[in-house]
């Protein structure tokens, strides 16, 4: 007897053991699994190919996926995403971002948070190259994104090399999920904290400490999907949680001075990004972030009350480098740009048109493009606002403002006036929630 014929014999021995043991309790397929799995153990070649947790069909999850070495799982979009979407544009808008808020005091510091395979190289699987990734050429792009961000004027941190180089023992991103870890980002707030210089230094620094207050489990939507196309349990979304706070001296009373905007990567309540901030500064920092939106969080804040009444000496803007900007045109850009100067110095005169919409007069607004629109609702704080625009030979455009699933509402929006008629516009009816005792206000403003 051959020695091939031999271990086809051994197993199947093996398999009606397998059935015994199982009691015929599981679904049918995970015995079939068990079974292939079991024959694997005398092929070292195939048992080499198998996942670490029976994996199958991931490519076809919920988010197409690929498990890479150590358990560690990639998103095909966008972990293994070789381009970024920093286009020249976006590049040039966030320029005029960072001046705006610089005429207001304020410095903006861009984190272009690099994409998992990015970070974490190491743990690419052989599997990688077929779906067009080139780690190399991923990370020359990415150190142009932020080449080009410093040319436009614009203060960017290299995440990248934070992730990389600061994280030691531990994974700067979660094995099953795409979130950031404490441990990563204790790394980016070492490398944020060097940015945030104060004149004269130490005026107004406090002692911050962060203490571990255990182990904490993140609930995590990504895993579970993944999970149902693996047999074994996947890595937890686990990491060690901590709690910062204030000792003496006392943090200063007044405007907070960092302000940080971002998505979940960072804002994670079960996340301690600020805290860290803080401990490494030695200044007070808040945070609001909305889930996979960064210009959402962006636009929530520069909008808010607290931003209008005390603009922070730094603001730290979080975007994912995968993040498109441009998905739904320039206008939420435009949107930010003219919230952060907030030049506003005249109030024109509103009429109510109908019901939810009032009108306003632009005849004697010069069509140049350098105004803005700031529209104020009040107490409402209505999630949408449409500008109905009316050319001086009754042509008509309509330009809508949606905030994002998930945004805080503030009531306030800014229309840029670009992009009209060359001769002028007649007038806008803008159409929103409002209350017919208490009118909104707009105002003229510049940029």
């Amino acid at each position: 007897m051959t020695r091939s014929s031999n271990a086809r014999m051994r197993a199947s021995r093996k398999a009606p053991t397998l059935l015994r043991a199982i009691g015929g309790q599981v679904p049918l397929r995970w015995v079939v699994c068990a079974i292939g799995l079991a024959i694997a153990t005398l092929h070292p070649a195939a048992l080499a190919a198998q996942s670490l947790f029976g994996c199958r069909d991931l490519s076809s999850a919920q988010t197409p996926t690929l498990e890479g070495r150590q358990g560690v799982f990639f998103r095909i979009d966008p972990d293994l995403l070789t381009y970024n979407r920093f286009s020249d544009e976006i590049v040039a808008s966030i320029g005029v971002l960072s001046r705006n808020l610089a005429e207001k005091g304020t410095t903006l510091i861009v984190v272009p948070v690099p994409a998992k395979a990015l970070a974490m190289p190491q743990f690419l699987g052989p599997d990688t190259a077929a779906y067009g990734y080139d780690p190399a050429l991923a990370l020359t792009i990415y150190e142009d994104t932020l080449a080009r961000l410093k040319s436009a004027g614009v203060e960017a941190i290299d995440a990248r090399h934070a992730l990389r180089t600061s994280v030691s023992g531990e994974m700067a991103f979660f094995m099953a999920d795409p979130r950031l870890t404490n441990a990563g980002l204790l790394a980016l707030a070492q490398e944020i904290a060097g940015r945030l210089h104060t004149a004269p230094a130490n005026e107004g620094t406090a002692v911050y400490v962060s203490e571990p207050t255990g182990a904490r489990t993140l609930p995590s939507q990504d895993r579970l999907n993944l999970q149902m196309h693996c047999l074994t349990p996947l890595p937890d979304v686990t990491t060690m949680g901590f709690e910062t706070v204030g000792e003496d001296p006392a943090p200063a009373e007044g405007a907070t001075p960092v302000i940080v905007v971002g998505t979940e990567l960072t804002g994670a309540p079960e996340l301690n990004f600020a805290g860290f901030l803080s401990e490494l500064s030695g200044l007070k920092v808040d945070q609001l972030s909305v889930p996979g939106d960064p210009i959402a969080a962006l636009s929530a804040y520069l909008t808010s009350e607290g931003y209008l009444e005390n603009q922070p000496e730094f603001l730290v803007w979080e975007v994912p480098s995968w993040a498109n900007l441009g998905l739904r045109g320039d206008q939420p850009l435009r949107e930010v740009t003219a919230a952060a100067r907030n030049d506003c110095s005249e109030d024109l005169v509103v009429t109510q048109a109908a019901q939810n919409r009032v009108r306003v007069d632009l005849s004697g607004i010069a069509p140049d493009g350098t105004s803005s629109l700031r529209l104020d609702t009040g107490a409402g704080a209505p999630a949408r606002a449409d500008f109905h625009f009316v050319s001086k030979t009754g042509a008509e455009r309509t330009r809508p403002v949606m905030r994002a699933e998930g945004q805080p509402l503030t009531g306030r929006f800014f229309m840029p006036l670009t992009g009209l008629w060359p001769d002028g516009t007649a007038s806008v009816e803008i159409e929103t929630v409002i209350d017919p005792d208490a009118l909104p206000q707009v105002a003229l403003c510049r940029g």
